[in-house]
């Protein structure tokens, strides 16, 4: 099917407008991971041209250099980011680390937990959208699951999109993965040296991480890769002539590196690898548009959190299979 985006774009924008004109209080928008926040431009906009002021909560610390572009403002109004809440700027960018020191009034409030990966459960954006119900009365929270808070949601999870979303593939074994790896991971292993891949191997912990450098760099020694520990990686990530092996166990490193091929989570049934971590893992090898990209989960048996991510990769799929944006 042939996308209209102009017209999904403009229908977006009039529901949201219809919503900023009512009584309600909150908006859900309901999207993939990484998905493009630009659909607030207009709304943003349309706030500060009736001389309002808009807090947007989100995971980085900055502006949002795609919705700055974009909004072309008046002279005279202003935009700054804010850790200490006393910003007097038409819009303010905050991210959810200082949240608590929100002390103003405000026009709107975007909590956006889409554009940008954040630890942040659906507890903790019921808690956010309550103390914002205390500074202003028009909320809009984007997130990838609704919570028990939400009537009204306006799904968005393939607006602009007609690549399907990456599901993740498992490896169960019963192996010690501290000493070595199932033959299954050591084929995945070859194949990514053969294409001089660049993967990510994320862990837990951060012990780890030391663990697995010292297994994959004096156990397997694989000719033709580079393991690089997270902390040493930004010198090395423009070697061409050898597959990158990236050991971290924070997933800021696994969003920043550009142009990952691959994810491999180690002792992905461990309790600090939930649902989210593993959308967020599939969102980012998504934005390649590629058929080849993977993110692998290696554990001893499946969990509630393997099981519901890929139980919401699988529906975003569906979706776009009901509407005809996605084919064989």
């Amino acid at each position: 099917m042939k996308r209209t985006v102009n017209k999904e774009l403009k229908n977006l924008n009039k529901a949201m407008e219809i919503w900023l004109a009512s009584n309600e209080n909150l908006l859900f928008m309901y999207g993939r991971p990484f998905q493009s926040n630009t659909i607030f431009i207009d709304i943003i906009r349309k706030v500060i041209k009736n001389d309002g002021k808009v807090l947007y909560l989100w995971g980085n610390e900055g502006v949002s250099s795609e919705i700055v572009k974009g909004l072309s403002l008046e002279k005279g109004k202003k935009i700054s980011y804010s850790k200490d809440g006393l910003s007097n700027s038409n819009l303010v960018f905050m991210s959810f680390k200082y949240t608590y020191n929100i002390i103003k009034n405000y026009d709107l409030v975007i909590i956006d937990d889409i554009s940008t990966y954040f630890k942040i459960n659906s507890f903790g954006l019921e808690s956010l959208y309550n103390k914002c119900r205390i500074h202003s009365k028009k909320i809009i929270v984007y997130g990838i699951e609704s919570c028990s808070f939400v009537n009204r949601i306006i799904d968005i999870s393939n607006f602009k999109i007609t690549n399907r979303f990456l599901e993740p593939r498992t490896i169960t074994t019963r192996i010690d993965l501290n000493k070595d790896i199932p033959y299954s991971l050591y084929d995945y292993i070859l194949w990514f040296k053969e294409r001089k891949s660049k993967i990510a191997f994320f862990v837990p912990y951060y012990e780890d991480i030391e663990n697995l450098y010292n297994y994959y760099v004096k156990e397997i020694k694989i000719e033709g890769v580079k393991v690089i520990k997270a902390e040493n990686y930004k010198n090395d990530l423009n070697i061409k002539d050898r597959a990158i092996f990236i050991i971290t166990n924070n997933m800021e490193d696994v969003c920043k590196i550009s142009q990952l091929d691959g994810i491999v989570t180690l002792f992905a049934d461990n309790d600090k690898i939930d649902y989210k971590k593993i959308l967020y893992m599939c969102g980012k090898l998504t934005t390649n548009n590629d058929n080849i990209s993977e993110v692998i989960l290696v554990c001893k048996e499946i969990t509630e959190e393997i099981e519901k991510a890929s139980k919401l990769t699988r529906e975003f799929n569906k979706k776009l299979w009901e509407e005809h944006y996605l084919s064989l």
